[in-house]
């Protein structure tokens, strides 16, 4: 793990990309010491977001002021907190406010200059082609224990490592609006197999 490379390339990104989404983890301090499992999530694209993603998700109350937050978060705080606690919960406003679940974990999207409520496949297949390489520089600064493809296995799949010993990957449906716990198990299982 090298958080200082990290921070390194997302400048990079940055200055090429004036407008670029940063992510990565959202609490460095937090990432950093999690012993048992670092669970990262690539997903699609922010939905009408600028900035810097990290902060958003660090901070409970800004990111409750969002209408839908839970459309996503909600889901992504459940399934994470079920995997590093081996506990499920349905309870996104408590995992989020009090657990604070979201500073546990490291989110990262395939677009990286943002998007809308909904992605568009071909838009998608481009950021792809246009980012894979930040996005796998980012899984091996940030080294995550399990990666959660959220949606984007199949734009990312021939980039995807074909033998990973370091680390799980998990390519399921995106997390917006999915049914909470059989998207869980499914995760759960995936990670079993």
């Amino acid at each position: 793990m090298d958080i200082k490379l990290h921070e390194e390339l997302l400048k990079e990104l940055q200055t090429k990309y004036p407008t670029a989404v940063l992510d990565g983890a959202v609490n460095n301090d937090q990432w950093c010491s999690q012993k048992d499992k670092r669970l990262l999530w690539i997903l699609k694209e922010v939905n009408d977001f600028a900035g810097d993603l990290r902060d958003l998700l660090n901070d409970p109350n800004e990111l409750c002021k969002y209408s839908r937050w839970k459309s996503t978060y909600g889901l992504v705080a459940e399934v994470s907190y079920g995997l590093l606690t081996g506990e499920w919960v349905e309870d996104a406003d408590r995992l989020v406010k009090d657990e604070k679940i979201l500073q546990k974990i490291a989110v990262i999207n395939v677009n990286k200059t943002g998007g809308t409520a909904k992605s568009e496949t071909q838009k998608l297949v481009e950021a792809a082609e246009r980012f894979h390489e930040v996005i796998f520089k980012q899984v091996q600064f940030l080294d995550p224990d399990i990666v959660i493809l959220g949606g984007v296995g199949d734009v990312l799949s021939k980039w995807l490592p074909s033998n990973d010993t370091k680390r799980t990957w998990v390519s399921v449906g995106h997390p917006n609006r999915k049914a909470h716990k059989p998207y869980y198990d499914l995760v759960v299982k995936k990670l079993k197999v």
